[in-house]
């Protein structure tokens, strides 16, 4: 019989989807940016870091399991040089990393995520971001993330890190 396994993974993590998420904005994103609660997860050697995104490699492939098929997606980091600003001295901003999860580049993604958060779609494009859909992205491990469709309200609460925690 074989023993029981235990890997780590990144928390859940659930968004409103707005225009950005859908690609309804101005530039088509079809992306969002991850929580910042989430960052030791992607910085985690063992965990995130196994995918070598850093300063060097700034883009990496992953994948969305999204009712039930594998779909291409990638993580992308920004690091963002706050030094140059109009209003502030230059080292009273430091440097700030941000994490995103896209998929423009990838039409089979974009419809399956057009399809699978429909009401969300329909819902953000007619120009209401007070809804109560929710996405929640679950790590399964490696490089694969789990979507599925959500409510406010219907998330695990219980077990929610809060933005004290952090």
């Amino acid at each position: 019989m074989a023993s029981p396994k235990v890997w780590k993974v990144i928390p859940a993590l659930s968004i409103s989807p707005k225009k950005t998420f859908f690609g309804l904005d101005k530039n088509s994103a079809h992306c969002f940016t991850i929580d910042q609660r989430l960052h030791p997860s992607f910085d985690d050697p063992e965990i995130g870091g196994r995918w070598g995104i850093g300063a060097h490699n700034k883009q990496v492939p992953i994948r969305f399991v999204i009712l039930g098929q594998e779909y291409p997606a990638e993580l992308r980091l920004a690091i963002q040089d706050r030094s140059q600003t109009l209003i502030r001295a230059p080292d009273a901003l430091p440097e700030r990393r941000l994490y995103q999860f896209q998929w423009p580049k990838f039409e089979e993604t974009v419809a399956a995520i057009k399809t699978a958060f429909a009401e969300a779609y329909k819902e953000v494009r007619s120009g209401n971001n007070k809804h109560s859909h929710r996405i929640v992205f679950h790590h399964l491990g490696d490089d694969v993330f789990l979507l599925r469709a959500s409510m406010v309200g219907m998330e695990f609460d219980s077990t929610k890190i809060s933005r004290d925690e952090f």
